[in-house]
């Protein structure tokens, strides 16, 4: 049987043990919490233009938001976003089939594509602009 000074000492070293255990659980939980983002590498959802749409207008507004990303394209060129990751790119469209491909890439080099297909069909009596018919 323990005497009192050696229930002391057994309690205090548990109690000891306990504090470290909920310290290091409380660092790993906030050390996840702000690496989840890393965890997660890039994220796009688009807002505009609905994917299989039919426009009548020409001029189209990309519209979306990007997370955790270092570059965002569309079409290969550099588009940008602001503070809060959303971004609002215009698009001319040709007549007919349209394919916009949106790409993001974090800085560790893992990417994510959103390819979006839209058609234009002008309304009846209005020619597509052109460089050759301007």
């Amino acid at each position: 049987m323990l005497n009192d000074d050696a229930k002391d000492r057994h309690m205090r070293r548990y109690l000891k043990i306990t504090v470290v255990l909920l310290v290091l659980a409380a660092i790993g939980g906030f050390a996840f919490f702000e690496a989840r983002t890393l965890l997660y590498g890039p994220q796009l959802s688009l807002d505009s233009p609905e994917n299989g749409a039919t426009y009548t207008e020409e001029l189209l507004e990309v519209r979306g938001m990007a997370k955790n990303i270092a570059f965002i394209s569309m079409n290969g060129l550099q588009i940008y976003t602001n503070e809060q990751g959303q971004f609002a790119e215009p698009f001319l469209l040709a007549p007919g089939y349209n394919i916009i491909t949106i790409a993001a890439r974090d800085r560790f080099n893992r990417t994510i594509e959103e390819k979006f297909e839209v058609v234009y069909a002008p309304p009846e009596g209005v020619k597509p602009f052109s460089p050759n018919n301007s």
